[in-house]
């Protein structure tokens, strides 16, 4: 590759997502852009007229009075006419905010009411009810019924329009976000068309994706990891989109089959669901088949750690034909920690899970592990993007300390809250005592040292820990703010625990906290325990015993165990706790650990 191609110039076209949608149509006309399901039929809208339908949503919000700089929410599950929409708004300069339908009506007028949305696009049901309440949102002023858009649907053909009289500049606001919040507190992320697109161009430099392929798109599209990555990064590279029907695992894979997709995006739960539901699908299958795959998969994992050979690909070939997942050559794992011993049992199987990493403040992608059997590192994120730099902040004896960022994608500020871009930003002069920071410039492309600051911007503060290895990939260690600091006086990262804990069969999830001791400020390691009821009534059958809540106690106590085994005597968990259901998430499959500080309070002291 010729070396100018390997840096995308700040001002090269497109520079906004007007024109990338625009571009789609002119570049990739025939080309499928989304697939999506209607009445059970898997209907086609090429780049052609996915643009033009683009051009047409916009027309009606312009006929409404809608104009540069003016807000629309956009509130709905996946669906092809969510992209149509989210690029016809930004069409003519207009803010998008996407919004998460499954919020509650008090959570969602909320943010109604702080983006100062002037229309909703909203999903059926949600569009009637705000709809009797809009004496009751001061700045909404139409509701429109996304699911009753005729445009929308493929079958309806795009009339041609006249191009809008304005268009937005790459400094403009693109989209206004709010955060999810795991803590409990939600802020409003502001994105500029630069930063999106930028962070476009700067993942398709990974070289993994091309207009053969099919992302199949199972992520809320308003959570910016799948809007950014599973939907513009497609549209500009020319793939295609498959929408599944829901988050059920047949359903999905089922999706992939039908829709031909080879690239997913996902959470971490999702692929452990479904590295789960291969081994427990072959757990029911006869003897003789089931001594068949573990030989096959003894032979695969000594060829990995003997002769670091890749022999999956070939020797599962025909179980990932069976299951539908032929096609599927790529997963990216974001939004959460992903234990790699996930990413090693797909990699068994001859399926590549690489594992990014990124904050909504960052549009999201500031890392990812290179799309290679050989080269990615699944214990790690990966290295930094092109032109993307990263700092740890103030290590301690072993490298770790704060993660900061600095690149092109990351955000200008938060809407409206000077207090939380004083708390989240810091100049962009680097600290002279190499003993509080340590910098990587990743420049495995020419012109990074070039980038102008004004584009480089202030060093953003993750709360995230890492450090950083000598081959450049960062490795996060936890969240800052999870730190559990125990008796010793040592730091305790509660995402180590879980990892540890959770590679039991028999954990189907588990949140590690520190509760604090009687009469002092350190704290004792306490892990919370969702069993995998599936898999003990697998085992107690396979067996022969009576599966008890005694059993299933004493099983867990077992397990902690050995995970303590694993573990440095100060990092050991004290106590466990168990909970019959799923821990509570966000819309975007991150445990609310906020939520579980009264279970902490009635957690047993010992077991």
């Amino acid at each position: 590759m010729p070396e100018n191609d390997l840096t995308p110039q700040l001002n090269e076209y497109p520079t906004t997502v007007a024109e990338m949608a625009h571009r789609r149509g002119e570049k990739f006309p025939d080309l499928p852009m989304f697939k999506g399901r209607y009445d059970d039929e898997i209907k086609v809208i090429n780049g052609r007229e996915f643009s033009r339908k683009v051009a047409a949503v916009n027309a009606h919000l312009r006929s409404l009075g809608i104009g540069k700089g003016d807000r629309v929410a956009l509130l709905s599950p996946n669906k092809p006419g969510w992209g149509v929409c989210y690029c016809g708004i930004v069409y003519n300069g207009a803010v998008v905010v996407p919004v998460d339908h499954l919020l509650t009506e008090v959570e969602y007028g909320h943010i109604l009411r702080a983006s100062k949305a002037k229309v909703l696009i909203a999903a059926g049901s949600i569009a009637a009810d705000v709809e009797e309440k809009l004496d009751d949102l001061p700045y909404l002023e139409r509701v429109i019924d996304i699911d009753a858009w005729d445009i929308l649907h493929p079958d309806t053909p795009a009339p041609n329009v006249e191009e809008p009289p304005t268009k937005p500049d790459a400094e403009d606001t693109l989209a206004i976000l709010f955060t999810s919040g795991t803590t409990g507190k939600s802020k409003a992320v502001r994105l500029l068309h630069r930063n999106v697109v930028i962070n476009v161009k700067q993942v398709q430099k990974l070289g993994a994706f091309n207009t053969d392929d099919t992302f199949v798109s199972v992520l809320p599209l308003f959570h910016t990891f799948e809007c950014t990555a599973g939907m513009l990064m497609p549209m500009y590279s020319g793939a295609a989109v498959m929408y599944t029907r829901s988050l059920k695992s047949r359903e999905i894979i089922a999706d992939i089959r039908d829709g031909e997709g080879t690239v997913i995006f996902g959470v971490p739960l999702l692929f452990e669901k479904i590295l789960a539901g291969i081994h427990n699908a072959v757990k029911k299958q006869k003897a003789v088949k089931r001594a068949a795959f573990n030989a096959l998969l003894g032979m695969v994992k000594a060829g990995r750690a003997v002769l670091k050979a890749t022999w999956g690909r070939k020797v599962f070939a025909g179980l990932r034909e069976k299951g539908g997942l032929s096609k599927l050559r790529l997963m990216v794992s974001g939004a959460a920690p992903l234990d790699p011993n996930v990413a090693r049992g797909f990699e068994n199987l001859g399926m590549l899970l690489a594992q990014g990493y990124g904050l909504t403040e960052t549009s999201p992608v500031t890392n990812c592990n290179i799309p290679d059997f050989k080269l990615a590192k699944p214990e790690t994120i990966g290295p930094c993007l092109w032109g993307t730099e990263v700092m740890v902040y103030k290590p301690d004896e072993d490298g770790h300390g704060e993660l900061f960022f600095r690149g092109p994608q990351v955000m200008p500020g938060y809407l409206d809250n000077p207090a939380a871009n004083e708390a989240v930003f810091i100049e962009h002069t680097i600290p002279e005592n190499p003993q509080h920071s340590k910098v990587l410039f990743y420049t495995a492309a020419p012109g990074v040292e070039e980038m102008p600051d004004t584009i480089r911007g202030k060093w953003f503060r993750t709360g995230d820990i890492g450090w950083i290895g000598t081959d450049g990939h960062v490795l996060v260690s936890g969240r800052s703010k999870n730190v559990i600091v125990i008796a010793a006086g040592k730091n305790v990262y509660p995402e180590e625990i879980e990892e540890i804990a959770g590679r039991s069969p028999f954990v189907a999830e588990c949140v590690a906290m520190g509760r604090k001791q009687e009469g002092s400020s350190r704290e004792d390691v306490v892990l919370f325990v969702h069993p995998d009821f599936e898999y003990f009534e697998l085992n107690a059958a396979d067996r022969g015993y009576e599966l008890t809540d005694t059993k299933i106690r004493e099983t867990i106590r077992r397990e902690v165990g050995r995970a303590n085994d694993q573990l440095a005597s100060y990092k050991r968990i004290k106590s466990f706790h168990l909970r019959d259901e799923e821990f509570p998430k966000t819309s975007t499959r991150k445990i609310k650990r906020f939520l579980l500080k009264n279970d902490l309070l009635n957690a047993p002291k010992s077991n």
